[in-house]
């Protein structure tokens, strides 16, 4: 099943800081999904893994979309 996500406009600036993000949280992501199914990751890590992605910009990365998608729903 896959989640319905609108095509949202980002602003030229933020569209390349969004791709630099994305590369990384995505390789990183997917690496600690990976470690926390196959136990090799304890979920009692899960603060860490939060806040390794929090330094990684994820907090920015929602902000611009979020921006994006507001746009979106406001037209």
């Amino acid at each position: 099943m896959q989640i319905a996500i609108p095509e949202v406009s980002i602003e030229r600036e933020e569209q390349k800081e969004i791709n630099t993000m994305e590369v990384d949280l995505e390789s990183y992501v997917e690496q600690m999904e990976a470690k926390f199914i196959n136990g090799v990751e304890p979920i009692s890590n899960g603060d860490k893994y939060a806040e390794t992605r929090k330094g990684m910009g994820i907090d920015r990365y929602i902000e611009v979309y979020q921006k994006a998608y507001d746009n979106w729903e406001s037209n």
